[in-house]
């Protein structure tokens, strides 16, 4: 008997289940997926970059050098005492150069170093100003900690932004990353195709359980921390305050623990999130319940697939980058070479930087002020970067997918293959039609 593609046995046994995980990479390379990914990619550029930043900008609202230099973003403050930065690309910025330090500390396998000095600036009153300091030389975790920590800086210090941005950041991707995520789904457990089309309709379809899960956990902590500061507060009455705290001051400790339970279980299981309701069709609690589940109950699998995922992709990622870059060297190099201005508008590439914008103010020679060849090159070059970071986002959710097929069938002993399918409309399984009431 011919045996399934996706058994456990075909990766070398039950404790060797993790090299599914290397399917990713050919699997991430669908067109579809990274046409999601690149739409999604540009999208929120869109909104972030070119209409919000622009907005807090032009009221005076954006980020200014002393902000800058007192904050954990680790960019570098504008030349112009004036010019103000703003919060999209700031973070995006900081953002960027963690998700690169991290993957190459991960190729390095480099987990843990510089955690002791990166926490004990955390601990430091005056943290803000020495992490931006971060540079090469840390390991995996410490990276991934300052990514939590600019994200954080950036929901204390811009809450108005971030609920906006937020808000329009988490729609966008609960369309494009659901969808990505059965894509998966089924081309993993099935080896089946589902077109671009179908899968937007899935995600739609389900959009509230995708919206809501990533926001159940920070409800759940600011709900808690809400109950704990009410306590606080009886706490805080003068001579009968200490007699209610004292008493139920283990229900502050409880509290305290269920916060823990939310912050370490949404922060790792978020990946786990999507793929959830993307593979069982299931609402917003069943993704709760198995995202935050799994990573509990084994959470010793959930450690070696996400350093299996974390490793492999940043190597894969490495060979992308290859390429890329050889692509755009040599298109720049032959080109140029038979149009010299090319030079003048686009730099010779570098693997650090494929495309590097002239200085704006620079006259290029030969251009007359009609000709579009230099915005033309940009507009190819963004598309170029935004397929090329889609690729990077159509890995993760193809990865965090086959992580959560392999953590449900080890807790839940499920098929592979067990996928939600909705049943036809002209099915008997189909739920059955609305109809109108006897009363009506």
């Amino acid at each position: 008997m011919e045996e399934n593609a996706n058994s456990m046995p075909a990766c070398g046994g039950d404790q060797f289940d993790w090299c599914h995980i290397f399917k990713a990479s050919r699997q991430a390379l669908q067109p579809e997926k990274i046409f999601l990914a690149a739409l999604g990619l540009m999208i929120t550029f869109v909104i972030g970059a070119l209409l919000l930043d622009r907005v807090w900008i032009s009221v005076g609202w954006g980020l200014d050098q002393e902000t800058l230099r007192t904050s954990p973003l680790m960019v570098k403050p504008p030349g112009d005492a004036e010019t103000m930065l703003g919060v999209f690309e700031a973070l995006i910025q900081h953002e960027k150069h963690c998700v690169d330090q991290a993957l190459r500390a991960a190729r390095k396998f480099e987990l843990a170093g510089g955690m002791g000095d990166i926490w004990s600036r955390l601990n430091q009153s005056g943290y803000a100003q020495t992490l931006p300091t971060v540079g090469d030389g840390y390991g995996l975790a410490a990276y991934i900690l300052a990514m939590g920590k600019g994200l954080y800086w950036t929901a204390t210090h811009q809450l108005i932004y971030t609920i906006i941005f937020g808000s329009l950041a988490l729609t966008i991707w609960a369309l494009f990353g659901g969808a990505i995520c059965r894509i998966s789904a089924l081309q993993f457990a099935r080896d089946e195709h589902l077109s671009m089309g179908e899968a937007l309709s899935y995600s739609k379809q389900r959009f509230g359980a995708f919206f809501a899960a990533p926001l159940f956990p920070i409800g759940a902590v600011l709900l808690i921390g809400f109950a704990l500061l009410v306590g606080g507060w009886i706490m805080s009455w003068p001579y009968v305050g200490w007699l209610p705290g004292g008493l139920f001051f283990g229900l502050a400790l409880v509290g305290g623990g269920l916060i823990a339970f939310f912050v370490i279980g949404g922060a790792v299981g978020f990946s786990l999130m999507w793929p959830t309701t993307a593979v069982e069709g299931s609402d917003v609690f069943d993704s709760i319940s198995r995202s935050l589940g799994y990573v509990y109950e084994k959470a010793e699998r959930t450690v070696v697939y996400a350093l299996v995922a974390i490793v492999y992709g940043a190597l894969v990622w490495l060979a992308v980058r290859i390429f890329a870059f050889l692509l755009a060297y040599s298109t720049h190099g032959f080109v140029s070479q038979a149009y010299p201005v090319l030079d003048d508008m686009w730099a010779t590439p570098s693997f650090d930087q494929l495309y590097a914008e002239p200085d704006s103010s620079s006259e290029i020679e030969g251009l007359g002020k009609n000709n579009f060849t230099l915005p033309l090159i940009r507009v190819w070059a963004s598309i170029g970067g935004f397929l090329l970071y889609g690729y990077l986002v159509s890995y993760y959710f193809t990865a965090s997918t086959i992580i959560y097929l392999l953590l449900r069938s080890r807790v839940d002993d499920t098929e592979l293959d067990d996928i939600y399918i909705e049943p036809p409309p002209d099915s008997p399984l189909a739920p059955p039609p609305e109809t109108a009431s006897a009363d009506s």
